[in-house]
């Protein structure tokens, strides 16, 4: 799980698509402004499923990773892909110890995981600690 949790940090601060953002750029350095009538979330995975008016009824965190990157005009891929995988990945081990929804902020640089092997990751499609 240790190389899961590290592709996704990677793909967390990587610059994607035509406007040249990373996942950090918007959910750490703008969280809780608002873009486009949403507002930006933390950047943690534990506030879904989340309702979305333009979907018309709630999505789930892989969907909303699909479309930010879709927004971001950078090269989409398919739900359930690995780089979504390892991005759920990094984000259940951001929000660990959060309540479910919770908004306390955990900025990139702080991150305050001391001991990986007690994380336990809750995604879509993975729940297993890391070791």
């Amino acid at each position: 799980m240790r190389e899961w949790y590290e592709r996704g940090r990677d793909f967390y601060f990587l610059r994607l698509g035509q406007f040249d953002f990373a996942c950090t750029h918007c959910h750490d350095e703008n969280a809780g402004k608002k873009l486009r009538g949403d507002v930006l979330s933390e950047g943690h995975g534990n506030g879904f499923p989340v309702y979305r008016l333009g979907w018309q009824k709630p999505g789930s965190l892989p969907r909303c990773l699909a479309d930010c990157k879709r927004d971001l005009r950078a090269e989409s891929y398919p739900l359930g892909s690995d780089e979504y995988l390892a991005l759920e990945v990094f984000l259940a081990a951001r929000a660990r110890g959060l309540p479910p929804g919770g908004s306390q902020r955990c900025a990139g640089s702080q991150l305050g995981i001391s001991n990986t092997s007690e994380v336990l990751i809750v995604s879509s499609l993975v729940v297993a600690p890391i070791v």
